[in-house]
């Protein structure tokens, strides 16, 4: 049995432990709704236990609780959207939040170099943590700028994908890498805001989720694409090339082509412009 000792929000409590007055944060769905200060409760398996007192670390120095209480609101949003959400990540999520607010406190800048990039690839989770920004300056007063939406979005993706916020980077800066480095060989002008990049870049988050589910387009466009339209073709397949060399994916060659129409339309954009 343990004691609450403080409701933190819906979904966290701070409990100890009568036998030796060990602090711990319990964290799950639901566990600190309609409970009490005082109240005595049993341990319960199916969720995330957090030790306060090692080595003299203790819950207010760990974060503090209005950032659990924005973080719990945030995925509170997020359960709107998503019929699942992983809410043990609430603690990381407000020790993010946290750090964040301390950094715009002492005027440190963190740049996201592929916050345009995470708006696009995470639309739904980036407009989740749109209304994260507002619930952040709400409570604190502070409003966040749009690197900081975007690290708040791999967050929410993390909760509603199970994939880390680091997989969820690395597959960005992949794709940021590949196609600046097409960028730069064929001389084609990357337009971020343009519906063809967009849709590039869609292409692109779907072509890796089949790559890492290990599923296959059904229907082969290479033969026709390779012919019709060569230099997009040979793009697409040099993409694929750099993306299997360095970072171990097998790309089979029914992608290719595929990825190749959606560079086409990049390229018949750019040139329209130019002419």
């Amino acid at each position: 049995m343990y004691k609450i000792k403080k409701v933190i929000n819906n979904n966290a409590v701070l409990i100890t432990d009568p036998n030796n007055e060990q602090e711990m944060i319990f964290m799950g769905n639901g566990i600190g709704y309609n409970r009490h200060k005082g109240e005595m409760i049993e341990d319960i398996q199916d969720c995330k236990q957090y030790v306060m007192n090692t080595e003299g670390v203790n819950y207010q120095s760990l974060v503090d609780p209005i950032y659990l209480k924005i973080a719990s609101l945030i995925l509170d949003e997020a359960e709107k959207q998503y019929d699942t959400v992983n809410r043990s990540i609430e603690m990381s999520l407000a020790d993010h939040i946290a750090f964040a607010l301390e950094r715009i406190k002492d005027n440190v800048v963190i740049s996201n170099p592929f916050t345009k990039d995470i708006e696009i690839l995470f639309e739904k989770e980036n407009r989740i943590a749109q209304i994260g920004r507002k619930i952040i300056e709400d409570k604190t007063g502070v409003l966040i700028n749009d690197d900081e939406v975007s690290y708040i979005t791999l967050h929410i993706h993390n909760a509603i994908s199970y994939e880390s916020v680091s997989e969820s980077m690395k597959t960005t800066l992949i794709i940021n890498t590949a196609l600046e480095q097409m960028a730069e060989t064929y001389h084609i002008p990357l337009d971020k805001n343009s519906l063809s990049y967009s849709r590039l870049l869609i292409h692109l988050k779907y072509m890796f989720a089949r790559l890492q589910k290990g599923e296959r387009l059904n229907v082969d466009m290479d033969e026709y694409v390779s012919k019709t339209f060569a230099l997009s073709y040979e793009i697409a397949r040099n993409i694929c090339d750099y993306i299997k060399k360095n970072y171990d994916y097998m790309i089979p060659f029914t992608e290719i082509g595929y990825l190749a129409i959606h560079i086409e339309r990049i390229r018949k954009e750019t040139n329209e412009k130019m002419s």
